[in-house]
């Protein structure tokens, strides 16, 4: 990033010339910058998975039991090298505005579970490190007291891991993902505002043996189609502040085949504080303030609703004290 400022000032204290004047020729100040801006990235790595079984390989069940639930697979060694990368771009529009761009390149190789915690009999789960496509276009500024950002997303992801309905690890799963996010910030005296929210569809682009359906162009179980947060408060220069937040969570469907959904929620937040005394401080929150009934996660299985149960309205004191 470069960024340099300079000026210059012109004064002829004698009369030399009509055409070449007594008193000031030039005043002024320059600031320049690049208008573009282009950065790279480039990581290479390398991740070994050294297994060693301590009991006997195959089924944990006796002898004569079928369909045991698990597995346990040989000794064995598995690498994977995998190079990602970034290209970035940002245009200078002005000098509070901004146009950017990104282009990535990412992995995730096998977790120690997906590839040794085996299941229904697999004897090996071969594997590939799950890969995604992003790019990114945006703009960000400031007008007056009012920072935004707003950002348009696309991704692709291939190689997605996941156990099929045969309890088989697997990884031949490929996903979309598309959105808008957008953050604003203003900012008013002792006085502030800011919003964070995401608008976005995830859905399969594949159909996955997640079902014995097709699932393909199904949204994605636990993906919330949208969800943001706003956080309005006060805050003086002797630390005392007061804060309202709201948080919500979109609805989402709870499995691969849609059809079990989790209708989302709304929660109100309220945090204040102050310094009572140097080096002593008291901060209060109070969480869930309307009391409403959510869950923290929701899925569905063997036909029922399962929910993960979030805290009721709760309130927290904090004393600090600093030595």
């Amino acid at each position: 990033m470069d960024h340099s400022e300079g000026q210059l000032t012109e004064t002829q204290l004698k009369d030399f010339s009509t055409t070449i004047p007594v008193g000031q020729h030039y005043d002024y100040e320059v600031t320049a910058n690049d208008r573009i801006q282009l950065t790279a990235g480039l990581r290479y790595e390398n991740t070994t998975y050294d297994y060693q079984n301590k009991l006997s390989v195959g089924s944990a069940c006796a002898i004569e039991v079928e369909n045991c639930r698990f597995s346990r697979p040989a000794d064995q060694e598995v690498n994977f090298d995998e190079w990602s990368y970034q290209l970035n771009a940002n245009y200078v529009l002005s000098q509070e505005q901004r146009l950017y761009v990104n282009y990535s390149k990412g992995y995730r190789p096998p977790q120690v579970t997906e590839l040794f915690r085996l299941q229904a009999g697999q004897k090996i789960a071969e594997l590939d490190a799950e890969k995604i496509n992003s790019v990114e276009l945006g703009i960000r500024g400031e007008i007056y007291h009012l920072f935004y950002d707003l950002t348009a997303f696309a991704m692709q992801k291939n190689n997605l891991i996941f156990q099929d309905t045969n309890r088989q690890n697997i990884s031949h799963g490929e996903t979309s993902h598309q959105g808008i996010e957008l953050a604003v910030h203003y900012q008013w005296s002792d006085f502030y505002a800011s919003f964070n929210g995401t608008l976005a569809k995830h859905k399969y682009a594949t159909s996955l043996t997640l079902s014995r359906v097709n699932i393909q162009n199904n949204e994605i179980d636990t993906a919330p189609e949208h969800m943001g947060s706003m956080q309005v408060g006060w805050r003086s220069d002797n630390q005392k502040f007061l804060e309202l937040e709201w948080v919500h969570q979109g609805n989402y469907y709870l499995n691969p085949e849609n059809t079990a959904d989790y209708r989302g929620h709304n929660l109100l937040n309220l945090r204040a504080g102050m310094e009572i005394a140097n080096q002593l401080s008291i901060n209060a929150r109070i969480t869930n303030l309307t009391n409403e009934e959510y869950a923290e996660r929701a899925d569905f299985g063997f036909g029922q609703h399962r929910y993960f149960v979030g805290e009721p309205l709760s309130i927290y004191l904090t004393v600090n004290y600093s030595f």
